[in-house]
């Protein structure tokens, strides 16, 4: 696996998988407490701050696939280029050993570069919708916070109008 394919894996890992379970357990709880008819107090504000800063790693995550696209295409460039002189360097390996032996190691190099090209591409394909359905579960969890707030602010003016019934 080539390092630039490791550097995307690990970011959307860190970024999207486990930032979804951390954030799905916290929205879980404050729409919880809300609904156990506790206030939840800063913990909202505190949730909205991590919501909208992961907001900003889906951005960033699309960025850097923007840049992973021009190592592709550098890659299937430099791949391209290979592709002519690698009929050159044949003809010159049969005049010249130490050409040959060049030859043969320069099909190694391009063969981990055809790897990466392939990774790259494979990855580069899956970012964006993974970055679509992260903004979708943010807006879903600020939306579910939303709900279960209102639901409180209705019951506790319930409970207000209740109390002033009675006395």
């Amino acid at each position: 696996m080539a390092v630039v394919v490791n550097i995307l894996k690990t970011f959307i890992a860190l970024e999207f998988g486990k930032k979804i379970l951390e954030l799905d357990h916290e929205v879980d709880c404050i729409v919880e407490d809300f609904r156990k008819g506790k206030d939840p107090g800063l913990n909202v504000k505190i949730i909205y701050k991590k919501l909208d800063e992961a907001e900003k790693k889906r951005e960033e995550a699309i960025k850097i696939r923007d840049d992973a696209v021009r190592i592709y295409d550098a890659l299937v460039l430099a791949k391209a280029i290979y592709d002519a002189t690698d009929k050159s360097t044949s003809i010159g390996a049969a005049l010249n050993p130490a050409a040959a032996a060049i030859g043969y190691a320069t099909r190694f190099i391009i063969d981990g570069v055809k790897k990466e090209i392939s990774d790259l591409a494979n990855v580069i394909e899956v970012v964006p919708t993974l970055a679509k359905n992260f903004g979708s579960f943010l807006k879903r969890s600020k939306k579910k916070i939303a709900l279960a707030a209102a639901a409180y602010a209705a019951k506790a003016i319930a409970r207000k109008d209740r109390r002033n019934m009675v006395g």
